[in-house]
């Protein structure tokens, strides 16, 4: 099921991070016993560190997330400490967020979600970058990553059919956004949109078009959006009364 692990590390001295350092502990961590899967999609996304407040700026504080239905390889909340780089740091608290495949698509039918981008989105269209806030494209990643977590023909997964009788319903509401660039691990920056935006699903929008948009937009937070979401980028939240409908929902 996606679990998202929200870890706070302490390390022995100020560091640097690095992008391709944030992606190698990722692999270390999720990928270490799972070799038979390392030629295909990733089943893991992670955030940018930042630093906890609560904590005088001596610790930061990375959330990394598994998406496929079988448990993570290796259990984070066990290890003493991870690496970035060559720096060890302590892990001083873990925190697990999960919530099952078949929970995630059966909750209320939204007709709007709220996203927060805390990290540059960007989509990669025929080997260049898009930074337009399409929210066919927004969905479209989080489907593919879905469909993906899911494996080939999964009863819940979301087919062309499915597919083409929602994103039509979409729109694009409110937002407020703006362009920021990142260090993507591979040399050289990246640029894309972060800030928060608001999806919403037209009211003559059939009902099955309402359970997909509602369930990848549940999935967000776990999986990201849009390219490099296994680098950072793309980190994402559901903001504002979405939010908190959806806690009092399952409260």
């Amino acid at each position: 099921m996606p679990i998202a692990f929200t870890m706070r590390l302490r390390p022995r001295r100020p560091i640097r991070v690095e992008t391709r350092h944030m992606h190698g502990l990722a692999c270390t961590l999720f990928e270490e016993q799972d070799a038979g899967h390392a030629g295909q999609e990733k089943a893991f996304s992670i955030w940018p560190l930042y630093t906890d407040p609560d904590y005088g700026g001596e610790v930061v504080i990375w959330r990394a997330s598994w998406l496929r239905g079988d448990g993570p390889p290796q259990s984070v909340e066990t290890l003493p400490q991870v690496r970035l780089g060559a720096q060890p740091l302590r892990i001083i608290g873990v925190e697990r967020c999960q919530a099952g495949h078949a929970e995630l698509a059966g909750g209320p039918v939204l007709r709007e979600v709220t996203l927060a981008f805390h990290s540059p989105v960007f989509f990669s269209r025929n080997g260049t970058d898009d930074v337009s806030p399409d929210p066919r494209l927004i969905l479209g990643s989080y489907r593919r990553r879905w469909n993906g977590s899911l494996g080939e023909g999964h009863a819940l997964g979301f087919g062309d059919d499915a597919w083409r009788d929602t994103h039509r319903w979409v729109r694009l509401t409110e937002y407020e956004l703006r362009t920021r660039s990142m260090d993507s691990g591979r040399g050289r920056s990246r640029a894309g949109f972060t800030g928060t935006a608001t999806l919403y699903l037209d009211t003559s929008a059939p009902r099955e078009a309402g359970v997909v948009f509602s369930t990848l937009g549940r999935f967000a937070p776990y999986c990201g959006t849009g390219a490099l979401t296994t680098h950072g980028f793309g980190a994402t939240e559901l903001a504002g009364s979405v939010l908190a409908a959806e806690r009092r929902g399952h409260g």
